[in-house]
């Protein structure tokens, strides 16, 4: 038996992320109880978890990526992953990535994750610009002054 300290420690995680696992029923609880406020798992279902899954927030420390950035760009990739919501208020998600498929994927570099985010975000503001635009000239009923910028 397993405390959820010790499970967390195994994965490389913390104790609320290792809550999330048990709350989606990845990991189940030990059906004893204990007093005090440390809940039990099977120690082989914590082991069978680490031999075949990583989080990404390691693989990201191992890799010296932003784990955010990291998680973003493996989710927008298509690469599958298991998402355990956390269920501390607005802590977002846990991301958990199959070990035999985090083998076969590329980590891309720090300068990689910074262009992709450069150009999402470049996205974002045109797509909100042209919302805003089309917005206005509807409301006006008449389309906005194009502004030109000048060549030299």
């Amino acid at each position: 038996m397993a405390a959820h300290g010790e499970a967390a420690a195994v994965l490389g995680v913390k104790v609320r992320q290792i809550r999330g696992l048990v709350e989606q029923n990845v990991l189940r609880a030990a059906a004893e109880y204990r007093f005090g406020l440390s809940k039990l798992l099977p120690a082989a279902d914590v082991q069978r978890f680490a031999e075949l899954h990583v989080a990404t927030s390691v693989l990201a420390k191992r890799f010296r990526l932003n784990s955010g950035a990291f998680a973003r760009y493996l989710r927008e990739s298509g690469t599958p992953l298991l998402v355990v919501p956390l269920s501390d208020r607005g802590k977002g998600h846990a991301f958990f990535l199959r070990k035999d498929v985090a083998a076969q994927i590329q980590i891309p570099s720090p300068r990689m994750l910074r262009e992709h985010a450069q150009r999402r975000i470049v996205t974002a503001r045109k797509q909100h610009w042209a919302e805003y635009r089309q917005a206005r000239e509807t409301a006006l009923d008449k389309p906005m002054r194009r502004v030109r910028v000048k060549h030299r």
